[in-house]
């Protein structure tokens, strides 16, 4: 059976991979599972928080990031807010 997203068995031992280094030592399976089960939360609220900009993007409405005029804002805005 192939599919695009990993079963949740995988998705499990990828993160306590990425988190613990594959090996949870003390951490009983629990604790694991629930800090799993948060890291799941935070990411959908995530990708629900991105969607709409995902969604400008599909429809051609974004432009490339100017990192340069970005960071001319942003030190602007604090030497404004530093009275300089």
């Amino acid at each position: 059976m192939s599919t695009d997203q990993p079963s949740e068995f995988d998705a499990f031992t990828a993160f306590v991979d990425r988190r613990y280094g594959g090996d949870l030592n003390n951490m009983s399976l629990e604790d694991a599972l629930a800090d799993f089960r948060a890291y799941e939360r935070d990411l959908a609220r995530l990708k629900a928080h991105l969607q709409p900009a995902i969604d400008q993007a599909d429809r051609g409405e974004a432009k490339p990031l100017d990192i340069d005029a970005l960071l001319d804002r942003v030190h602007q805005r604090i030497e404004r807010e530093k009275g300089g």
